[in-house]
C-alpha cells in the first residue's frame, strides 16, 4: 500500500548500499557430431535451463518470501527433457545428419546468465547453429492444452 502525502517545500533524500555478490556458476553441455558430411557443419542446439528461484516471494508461485517453491516445473520439467533427448538421439543406431549441441544453462532466473554467456562464447560458431529449441516448463498444460511459444514470446 502506498501513502501520498502532500509535502510542500520538503526534501528527502535516501541513500540504498547495495551489495552485489557474485558466485561461479555453469554451463553443461554436450555435443553429438551430425553423420552427414556436409550438413554437420549445421548445429542444432537444444536448451534448458537448471537453476531455479527456490524460495518464494517476487516472482516465484510461492506468495510468501521464503517458502519453498520447488522448480519441478521451472525447469526440472525441461531439463528432464533436455537428459532425454540426450539419450535418445545417442543411443540410435544411426546419428542426426546435422550436429546436436545439449546444453543446461545456469543463471537464467537471475536475467538469463547462462544463456548470454554462450551467444558471447559459443562452442560452435553462430553463424552455424541453424536452430535453437529452448524447453522451459514443459510439463504445465492448462484446460488440457499444451502451449508451444515461440519467436514471438523469446
Amino acid at each position: 500500500m502506498i501513502a501520498r502525502l502532500p509535502l510542500k517545500g520538503v526534501t528527502i533524500s535516501l541513500s540504498v548500499d547495495i551489495v552485489r555478490r557474485e558466485i561461479p556458476a555453469y554451463n553443461v553441455a554436450g555435443i553429438l557430431d551430425g553423420s552427414d558430411p556436409t550438413l554437420k557443419n549445421e548445429t542444432i542446439v537444444i536448451g534448458a535451463h537448471y537453476d531455479h528461484l527456490g524460495r518464494g516471494g517476487e516472482g516465484s508461485l510461492a506468495p510468501r518470501e521464503g517458502d519453498i517453491h520447488y522448480g519441478a516445473d521451472d525447469n526440472a520439467s525441461g531439463v528432464a527433457g533436455l537428459l532425454e533427448l540426450a539419450r535418445i538421439f545417442r543411443s540410435q543406431d544411426s546419428r542426426p545428419r546435422r550436429t546436436i549441441v545439449f546444453i543446461a544453462f545456469s543463471g537464467e532466473e537471475e536475467g538469463l546468465l547462462g544463456s548470454n554467456y554462450y551467444v558471447n562464447h559459443p562452442i560452435v560458431p553462430l553463424a552455424n547453429t541453424v536452430a535453437m529449441i529452448n524447453m522451459d516448463m514443459i510439463g504445465r498444460l492448462r484446460s488440457n492444452k499444451l502451449i508451444v511459444g515461440g519467436m514471438g514470446t523469446a
